[in-house]
This record gives C-alpha cells, sequence and structure tokens, in this order.
C-alpha cells in the first residue's frame, strides 16, 4: 500500500475508535436523538463535499451536479443513500441497546457478506489464501468474545445481522459506482444529497420538533456528528483509491488493537481471549496482502459494463 493508503485507513481507525467510545458513553447517559444525529451527519457530509470543492477546487459543486450528463448518473446514487441510512440508524440502535461484546460479535457476519459481493458483484477473484484469511479474522472475534454471554431477544440479534448484510451491499454498490467516474466530489454530492432527503424523512416520521431538539444537543452528541461525518467522507476515499475488503481489515485493526483503549475509558477487564485475537487478526491481515499484486491495492473492475447500463 501506498502513502495515501496507510493514512486513510489510519485515519478511519483513530476517528472510528473516538466515535465508538463516544456513542458508548451516550448510550449510558441517555443523551442523544438517534434520528437527528443521522440527519444531521448526512448534512454535515454535503457541506463539508460543497465546502471542499470551493476552497480546494474552486469551483461550486452544484453547478456541476446538474448537468443533465450528472444528473443521469447521479441517480443510481439513491439506492445506496437509502441502504446507508437504514444503516446508520441501525448502527445508534444497536449500540445503543446491546453491549459491545455482544454488538461487535454480531457485526463480524459483514466480513462474510463483504467477500462474497467482493468476488460475486466486483468480480474480484479470492484465492484460496485470502479465504483463509477472512474466516481467520471470522474466528478472531468469536475467540474474543469467547466465555462472554450473549443473551439478547432475537429481535436486536436479527437487526445487527441485518445492519451487517446492509453494509456490505450499500459498500459494494458504493464501490462499483465510485470506480467507475473518476469525480469523486461530485459523486459524494449526490450520495450525501440523498442522504440528506432520506435521513430527514426519517426523521420527520418520528415526530420530532427539529427547533427543540436542535436546542436541546449535548456536546457529546454534536461530537458524533462531526466525527461521523469525517468517517463518512475517509470511508468513501477508501471505498474509490482501495477496495471495501480493505474497510473490513481496518475495523478489524480498530476492533482488536483498540481494546486497550476501551478498557480504560469504559472499565472493561482485559484477558487472555482478547491478546490472542490480536495475534490472529495480526496474522490474518499478513496473510491477507502477503502478496499485494493479488487484490491487496486498487480494485480495477473487470466487468466493464457500467451499472448504469445493467
Amino acid at each position: 500500500m501506498n502513502p495515501l493508503h496507510i493514512s486513510l485507513l489510519s485515519m478511519y481507525c483513530s476517528f472510528g475508535i473516538l466515535n465508538y467510545l463516544l456513542i458508548r458513553k451516550s448510550s449510558v447517559s441517555k443523551t442523544i436523538d438517534i434520528q437527528l444525529i443521522v440527519f444531521e451527519t448526512d448534512l454535515l457530509k454535503l457541506v463539508l463535499t460543497i465546502l471542499i470543492s470551493i476552497f480546494y477546487e474552486k469551483r461550486f459543486l452544484v453547478i456541476d451536479m446538474i448537468k443533465p450528463d450528472n444528473l443521469r448518473a447521479g441517480v443510481y446514487y439513491a439506492i445506496p443513500s437509502f441502504i446507508y441510512s437504514i444503516y446508520n440508524l441501525l448502527t445508534l440502535y444497536n449500540l445503543h441497546y446491546l453491549d459491545p461484546s455482544t454488538y461487535q460479535v454480531l457485526m463480524q457476519s459483514r466480513i462474510i457478506f463483504t467477500a462474497i459481493f467482493f468476488q460475486t458483484v466486483l468480480k474480484q477473484k479470492l484465492v484460496s489464501r485470502q479465504w483463509c484469511a477472512i474466516l481467520l479474522l471470522l474466528f478472531a472475534f468469536v475467540i474474543k468474545h469467547s466465555g462472554k454471554t450473549l443473551s439478547y431477544p432475537v429481535f436486536y440479534i436479527s437487526t445487527t445481522v441485518l445492519q451487517a448484510l446492509l453494509t456490505s451491499i450499500a459498500s459494494t454498490y458504493n464501490e462499483r459506482l465510485l470506480k467507475e467516474r473518476d469525480d469523486l466530489l461530485i459523486q459524494n454530492g449526490y450520495m450525501y444529497t440523498f442522504g440528506t432527503m432520506f435521513s430527514l424523512i426519517i426523521y420527520l416520521s418520528s415526530q420530532g420538533s427539529i427547533k427543540s431538539d436542535l436546542q436541546s444537543q449535548s456536546l457529546t452528541q454534536l461530537l458524533i456528528v462531526l466525527i461521523s461525518a469525517i468517517i463518512g467522507i475517509i470511508t468513501s476515499m477508501i471505498l474509490k483509491y482501495i477496495n471495501n475488503m480493505a474497510k473490513i481489515f481496518a475495523a478489524a485493526i480498530d476492533i482488536s488493537f483498540a481494546a486497550p483503549i476501551y478498557a480504560y475509558f469504559l472499565k472493561d477487564s482485559l484477558d487472555q481471549y482478547d491478546y490472542l485475537s490480536c495475534i490472529i487478526v495480526s496474522f490474518s491481515i499478513w496473510l491477507f496482502y502477503y502478496k499485494p499484486a493479488l487484490n491487496a491495492g486498487v480494485v480495477e473492475i473487470k466487468d466493464k459494463r457500467s451499472l448504469v447500463e445493467v
């Protein structure tokens, strides 16, 4: 991987750790409005994207987005935007009602989902060595949470697995779209515009009062919105310039190697399973990227048909 790839994945892990801590803190104090956070995050991502186009590229993004050729392709971003809106809601709900161990175990089903979509939809062949690495990664999370009780209603277990499936579908679809065109800002502009629309509809359907909800926001909630928006933009860059499998492995590093941080701030204890899982994760990452020429760098779409044409 080149320095850009390493920087993106490092930022993804760092902000992910901070956001996780803030959400867990808010779940204890019950100080967040879930629907409002999702709406504000999508809106902030859109505003940041427009500001980047103005100050960095010296152009007004909205003008490019309303051009007929861009509009025709932009409609297809409504699909992943809608899926991400549902995913974001499920993320906050599940983190709010499940303990960290249960949530992390169930969410790792996305490893298998993502690998299947990576090979079938993006037409990227995973060799047996890489499949072994993926299974090892999944096994690491089973080891990490061995001996811990997973006693929750079937409803919350189902919604977490559904969340894992949705993030795999949306990320794969979005990666395919992002790699078909060169202009990431325009692509993100459509993604976040649709996302803002969908999340606003979901928020208003909850019969909340925007004025009172905005006035009653805590500092923790505002920080979650800011960090979530930054993570969203970083994720789009990872999907465009690297691939979704790299994001999955970055999340694995985040969960396993951040265990001491979580233990310190969340007052959780570390045991031998935590240390063993870190070793297995390290080996699985080495095994997957042992030969960088095989799917370890930027993914090129082998199926040249555009999604617009399919």
